[in-house]
């Protein structure tokens, strides 16, 4: 089975230059937590995670110097001064128990789908959980959704 099958295609994306506030209103009002981020030709060229944007935020309930709050000036910042730049992607025909392995390995959520540069799909730990409930899996793919053996002995 590959990511073909188990992607969502219908991807919701945003522009690099976007501002965060725009960002933060679609994630909010899709209820998604990972928005690809593309440039003007539909190449995906980072990923705005629910995680960075908290990351970012922390700290904006300050005032600064000229009496704006921080927060304020966060909103206007665009979205590829806060996106993650290194993103691991796979390819439509990636086999589904690799997407798997490489989610759980690398401690991520999700993985955009590119054919080429474009953005054709993502998927994420929860499409690759509810495929498994669904009995679509060979035993490897479930297998590479159980924790992996050193992040599960961990005591954090």
């Amino acid at each position: 089975m590959t990511v073909r099958r188990l992607m969502t295609t219908d991807v919701i994306s945003i522009h690099c230059d976007n501002h965060l506030f725009a960002a933060q209103r679609l994630m909010d009002w899709e209820g998604i937590r990972h928005l690809p981020v593309v440039d003007d030709g539909g190449s995906l060229v980072g990923l705005l995670t629910e995680h960075s944007l908290l990351l970012h935020w922390s700290g904006s309930e300050a005032v600064d110097p000229s009496g704006v709050r921080i927060e304020q000036k966060l909103w206007k910042r665009p979205v590829h001064e806060v996106m993650e730049r290194a993103v691991r992607v796979v390819e439509p025909e990636t086999p589904a128990a690799e997407a798997a392995r490489i989610l759980r390995d690398e401690g991520i959520d999700c993985l955009p789908v590119v054919s080429g540069h474009s953005l054709a799909g993502i998927i994420t730990d929860h499409d690759l959980q509810q495929a498994a409930c669904d009995d679509r899996f060979e035993d490897e793919v479930v297998i590479c959704l159980q924790p992996h053996p050193a992040r599960s002995a961990r005591s954090d």
